[in-house]
């Protein structure tokens, strides 16, 4: 292919890019992908023309697509930044987030709320600020200084070291003092809690009975309180 090729598919090109919005003859790439979505203009130089038809005619571009070529990238990421500032004016929103949820102002006054839940940030402030439901022990505690502390309590009632043995395969249940809690007085609960303490933990029947009987105990003395 000579300059005649290169002739002819540059007046095609020249001719399919021809934008009418401006008062002067440009020649505009307007990408369909977003954030542009065929609406934004991109004036091409004469540089930009010449490489889209080179890439034409070696088949790395078409008449509809420019050649993904390190100046036809920087464009699009230069007019990207640009599409986003002068959006601003028809879709600019205001969005504050207030306890997960981002309340978005529009010009036209209306509002539109979505969720903006970040699980890492509400568990981190969950553990540190909100109060915990077991008086003493945080909620990341319950399955291992709360479990500890209340099967020590245990141990040293019954003065029965099995009872801290039982520590290990308790925790791999995923068992916490604020199941116990939850049993207290709730019979249904109860007898789920001795079930899965005799069958999925392997506690004997006894202990797991007195483990169930004895948080009551337990936590009335170090909070005086249950409730």
């Amino acid at each position: 292919m000579g300059d005649s090729a290169f002739a002819a598919k540059h007046k095609v090109l020249m001719e399919h890019l021809k934008c009418d919005k401006h008062k002067e003859q440009k020649q505009c790439w307007k990408p369909l992908g977003p954030p542009f979505n065929g609406k934004i203009c991109i004036t091409l130089s004469a540089f930009h023309l010449d490489a889209w038809v080179t890439a034409w005619l070696n088949e790395a571009a078409t008449k509809f697509t420019p050649p993904e070529s390190p100046e036809f990238i920087k464009l699009a990421e230069e007019h990207r930044s640009g599409s986003r500032r002068r959006a601003r004016p028809s879709s600019v929103e205001i969005a504050q987030t207030v306890q997960g949820t981002t309340v978005q102002v529009f010009y036209d006054q209306t509002q539109k709320s979505t969720s903006s839940f970040s699980p890492n940030r509400t568990r981190s402030r969950s553990l540190e600020y909100s109060p915990s439901p077991i008086k003493g022990f945080q909620p990341k505690d319950y399955t291992r200084a709360g479990l500890q502390a209340f099967l020590t309590w245990c141990r040293d009632y019954y003065d029965d070291t099995e009872y801290l043995d039982a520590f290990t395969s308790m925790q791999n249940q995923s068992m916490g003092i604020d199941l116990f809690k939850c049993a207290i007085n709730n019979t249904k609960k109860t007898d789920n809690l001795i079930k899965v303490l005799k069958v999925d933990c392997g506690i004997k029947s006894g202990m797991a009975l007195r483990l169930v009987d004895d948080f009551k105990t337990w936590y009335e003395s170090i909070n005086g309180e249950v409730s």
